[in-house]
């Protein structure tokens, strides 16, 4: 069975946008100031994207190119994704938790989620995301290669 990551990565989070902000300054266009919740603005500047997450309702794919994808997904109290027949055939999930707090159930283990936990879910992986604090859980996945189209339909394996 394929190791499970299961890392609280708050600190790799706060690098990552570190990080994020120096290429964009180091091509002359100005870093997000903020992180609103909402909507998402993608920008190109020749191979490089830019995408400001803004959290909104439900499950929306926000950047990706041919090798791999990034989408935000917002689950309210008590709900869910995903089930026991839920599985990516051809794509890889790394999903991060923005916020709120949950539970992951991998092929039937279950995995506390909160503010700053990253998993990988390999592809064929069975496996459902559920809400089970007060307020939103909102999560950045990131499907390697991309798992949907741009309208959020489920691509089959090796599709691209």
């Amino acid at each position: 069975m394929a190791e499970r990551i299961l890392v609280n990565c708050t600190v790799f989070y706060r690098v990552i946008l570190a990080l994020f902000d120096a290429v964009a300054a180091v091509l002359a266009v100005s870093a997000p100031a903020a992180r609103h919740r909402g909507h998402v603005d993608c920008v190109s500047y020749g191979r490089m994207k830019k995408a400001q997450l803004r959290f909104s309702t439900g499950f929306r794919i926000v950047a990706g190119n041919r090798r791999a994808q990034a989408a935000t997904m917002t689950i309210a109290p008590g709900d869910c994704e995903g089930g026991p027949d839920n599985r990516h055939r051809g794509a890889d999930q790394w999903l991060f938790v923005e916020s709120g707090s949950g539970v992951a159930i991998v092929n039937g283990r279950r995995f506390a989620l909160r503010a700053g936990t990253l998993i990988s879910i390999e592809r064929g992986e069975r496996h459902e995301i559920r809400n089970t604090g007060r307020r939103p859980l909102r999560t950045l996945n990131i499907y390697v290669p991309p798992a949907y189209t741009k309208s959020g339909d489920e691509l089959s394996r090796g599709q691209k």
